[in-house]
């Protein structure tokens, strides 16, 4: 038998992960294209 706040727990962990990798893709990405078009970035 499964508990509900363990698969919440997933849920959450998942979750952050997801968000420090795509945080860290956005800002990779930012940069990349800050550096090719030789432009300042914005946050």
């Amino acid at each position: 038998m499964q508990f509900p706040s363990y698969s919440a727990f997933r849920g959450l962990k998942a979750g952050a992960k997801g968000g420090i990798v795509g945080a860290l893709a956005l800002g990779i990405l930012a940069g990349l294209s800050a550096f090719v078009l030789d432009q300042e970035v914005f946050w």
